[in-house]
């Protein structure tokens, strides 16, 4: 499976809609819950993984502020619009990245030093979730 799939992109390598994915996230969580160490990912970054989480994580796409994504063109740098590509599917993203950054705003730290991480909504960076 790819991380962020590509517009209009049919590869059956994603999901169709990030409820298809949900089942597979929730699977994830329940195997972090069972064996300790074994998922890298937090609990957090997973959870904003499930809809509809997911659809305020990638609207406000913290990875676009923070992440600058360089790619060799010829012989010279590049900047894409994510560092998935040009013709990225934002609204099925399923990036590490993405969702680890997003899980570090939602409990307030600071992605940047001396950047502000205050929380713009009441109920969290991602009030969705």
């Amino acid at each position: 499976m790819t991380p962020t799939p590509r517009r209009n992109g049919a590869s059956g390598n994603a999901w169709d809609t990030n409820a298809e994915r949900a089942g597979a996230v929730r699977e994830v969580l329940r195997v972090k819950a069972r064996h300790e160490g074994f998922v890298r990912n937090t609990t957090r970054s997973l959870e904003l993984m499930l809809p509809p989480a997911c659809d305020a994580v990638t609207a406000r796409c913290p990875a676009q502020d923070s992440v600058l994504p360089l790619w060799l063109e010829d012989d010279h740098f590049a900047t894409p619009f994510c560092c998935y590509g040009n013709d990225v599917d934002c609204s099925r993203c399923g990036a590490w990245v993405v969702f680890h950054l997003a899980a570090r705003l939602d409990r307030g730290e600071a992605l940047v030093p001396g950047v502000s991480a205050e929380k713009p909504a009441q109920s969290g960076w991602f009030a969705a979730a």
